[in-house]
C-alpha cells in the first residue's frame, strides 16, 4: 500500500504539479495513519466533523498534508 501511494503522490507532485498533498485518515485506522507518517505527511489538525456517517453526525477526520521538494522522500531521486 505504501508504495502505490506513494506512486501517487509522485504523481501529483511532479505530472500534476501539485504543490501540496492532504491525507485523511479516520481516527483509529493505524495502518493507515503508518502509511501517511511513512511518506513523510504530518498531522495538521483534525476535522471535528470530517466524514459523513449516514446514522449520524460524522466523526473526527485527521488531515496530514505534505509538500514535494528536492531531496523529498517520496519525489526525490528515484
Amino acid at each position: 500500500m505504501t508504495r502505490a501511494v506513494a506512486a501517487l503522490v509522485r504523481h501529483l507532485h511532479e505530472d500534476r504539479g501539485l504543490v501540496r498533498v492532504e491525507i485523511r485518515t479516520a481516527v483509529g485506522v493505524a495502518r493507515s495513519r503508518a502509511v501517511a507518517e511513512r511518506l513523510g505527511f504530518v498531522l495538521e489538525g483534525v476535522l471535528r466533523a470530517g466524514h459523513a456517517d449516514p446514522d449520524g453526525p460524522g466523526g473526527p477526520l485527521p488531515v496530514r498534508p505534505r509538500r514535494g521538494g528536492r531531496g523529498d522522500p517520496v519525489t526525490g531521486p528515484r
